[in-house]
């Protein structure tokens, strides 16, 4: 196929940055050129490729198990404890 090819010869940044740029992606919007560069990383890299899946499986069971603990909490809990993390936002 041509444009794997075409990937084949673009720079490609090494792994350490792909991973990272993977993390980052799961809290925040990336740059069009950091999608990019993470997009290229991920066509031809397994590893990289096979990382990314299993953070965002990890994350999917972080917070189904999120969602089920904040269920068993009671509300003045739930409720104290935004107090607490706004009022230590606002200081």
């Amino acid at each position: 196929m041509i444009l794997n090819k075409l990937i084949e010869q673009l720079p490609l940044i090494p792994c350490q940055e792909a991973t990272r740029l993977s993390s980052e992606a799961m809290e925040r919007r990336l740059s069009i050129k950091e999608h990019f560069d993470l997009w290229t990383h991920l066509r031809v890299c397994d590893f990289c490729t096979q990382f990314v899946k299993q953070i965002h499986g990890l994350r999917g069971l972080l917070r189904k198990y999120q969602s089920q603990e904040e269920k068993k909490l009671p509300q003045n809990v739930k409720n104290h404890i935004k107090k607490i993390l706004h009022d230590s936002h606002s200081a």
